[in-house]
């Protein structure tokens, strides 16, 4: 298969993703090197933007991307979520959902010259009319399989669980599987992961 018909291909199978109802990741899987997080950006990332929201036709999802490459702790993930939440959150009277307030209340705490904290904090608690629907996200966690030994591959991979499972985010997740062929990870995967892409 030539590389273009290969990128066609993947970019049909992640628009398929997004236009159905989902309780899973979807993974796309490559050796390092290969060009996974280019194509993410130069081609996926501007697709789904103009992509209509499974369950709202008069939006357009929103992609957030998250490089876990080196992170140490998922405090470290809850803080790069909330910086690439911030624009949402800092819209007037904006609230988010319970389980996405509680891991950006503490990235807040977490970032250093993050502006008036106490404002976010409050937009986060107040009783606003208008709320984000986390729904209309497409999360991006790219380099799983290079995360730090200190953080637990099945930790990552729960709370991963935790967005598809009880939110119903759309997740897409970039690595290099022959990197994550550990026990840890086969063990949350199967729960986590509901198909996949690989890129030769």
């Amino acid at each position: 298969m030539s590389v273009e018909n290969q990128d066609q291909r993947m970019e049909n199978v992640i628009s398929n993703y997004l236009k159905m109802e989902t309780s899973y990741a979807l993974l796309i899987n490559g050796r390092r090197g290969i060009g996974k997080t280019f194509f993410i950006k130069d081609r996926i990332i501007p697709r789904v933007k103009k992509t209509e929201v499974f369950h709202d036709a008069s939006k357009k999802y929103k992609p957030i991307y998250i490089s876990l490459y080196g992170l140490k702790s998922m405090d470290e993930v809850f803080t790069l979520m909330t910086i690439e939440f911030m624009p949402w959150l800092n819209s007037k009277g904006a609230k988010i959902c319970l389980s996405i307030g509680k891991l950006v209340t503490r990235g807040l705490l977490n970032i250093n010259k993050a502006g008036d904290v106490d404002t976010y904090l409050k937009d986060l608690t107040g009783t606003a009319k208008h709320a984000i629907d986390t729904k209309d996200f497409v999360i991006i966690f790219d380099d799983l399989d290079r995360i730090a030994k200190s953080l637990e591959i099945g930790e990552v991979v729960g709370f991963i669980n935790s967005l598809v499972e009880h939110e119903n985010n759309k997740i897409l997740v970039i690595a290099d599987e022959e990197q994550l062929a550990n026990e840890a990870y086969l063990a949350v995967r199967e729960k986590t992961i509901g198909t996949g892409y690989s890129v030769k």
